[in-house]
């Protein structure tokens, strides 16, 4: 009743409380096809309370949570061409390739970011759109550039629910359906831009997978950032446990088949990125706006 009351209140539609309960149902297969028991996970309860208390709308095949934005780093914009930039809080410490350096890394090559915002400019640890930190410090002159997202501020979280592939035209459908639906149904909630943490924003994809694949797609459409994805968050993901022995792995996906000839061939697999943002301001699927983009150096 809680529940029906807030899709009353703001006036939800049908079919978007339908495809956003839906996962409710997925949650109870797996836990049969896993278990062998109807049931549900503890940790999926807990995650459904976005669900049932209207924290989360599935819009065609992604949904969207409000949420704060989970990274330390800033993002500005230029106030006169509206260019985006990414930047690391102070502290952070990164790999020689611009990964985020995680426990058990090699940390020859390793340096720390650095941020200072002045009245006159904003120095730092800019983060490339392609995902990874550059360690040449850049300075944006604080009249052309202004902060529009920091840790903590009010974004709208994706989330991309399991239940096919992540159909490329479906996904821009989904951020086409964005601002009448949340502008629309909650003009009370602020959000600033749109976030995701995800394995599936892993950049190792794009080596695994041909460029014309949804995920490659969809990752060249956002703005990368690093979160240090562990090495095990792909594999985990694709096959449901890990260590995976290539010789017994399922082999059901051209995904799951690309990971395993690459393991197969002993070439290592650098995991990057894991994070992404999107504002509404720069959408243009199709058009990987962020990649080409004049950077400010």
């Amino acid at each position: 009743p809680d529940m029906q009351a807030v899709h009353e209140k703001h006036r939800i539609p049908k079919k978007v409380v339908r495809d956003t309960l839906a996962q409710i149902k997925w949650g109870i297969d797996d836990h049969l096809q896993k278990d062998g028991a109807w049931g549900l996970r503890p940790y999926y309860v807990n995650w459904l309370m976005n669900h049932l208390t209207g924290r989360l709308y599935h819009l065609v095949r992604l949904q969207f949570q409000f949420s704060n934005f989970f990274a330390p780093l800033r993002i500005f914009r230029n106030r006169s061409d509206g260019r985006k930039l990414a930047m690391a809080e102070a502290g952070q410490r990164f790999r020689g390739d611009g990964q985020v350096l995680r426990a058990g890394d090699d940390e020859a090559g390793a340096w720390t970011s650095e941020l200072t915002v002045t009245d006159a400019e904003v120095r730092g640890t800019a983060i490339l759109p392609a995902g990874s930190a550059r360690r040449e410090p850049v300075a944006l002159p604080a009249d052309e550039w202004e902060q529009v997202v920091a840790k903590g501020d009010p974004v709208l979280n994706i989330h991309i629910p399991t239940g096919g592939p992540m159909d490329y035209e479906e996904c821009k459908r989904s951020f086409q359906m964005v601002p009448e639906f949340f502008g629309g149904h909650f003009p009370e909630r602020e959000w600033r831009c749109i976030c995701c943490g995800s394995w599936l924003l892993n950049t190792v994809i794009q080596e695994l997978m041909p460029e014309t694949a949804n995920l490659p797609r969809f990752q060249k459409e956002v703005y990368l950032f690093p979160i240090g994805l562990g090495e095990n968050s792909l594999p985990g993901a694709l096959f449901d446990e890990t260590p995976v022995d290539p010789a017994t792995a399922p082999r059901d996906t051209r995904f799951q088949n690309a990971y395993l000839e690459r393991l197969g061939s002993g070439e290592p697999m650098v995991h990057g990125a894991g994070g992404c943002f999107l504002f509404m301001e720069d959408f243009d699927w199709g058009a990987q706006v962020y990649l080409n983009q004049e950077m400010p150096w």
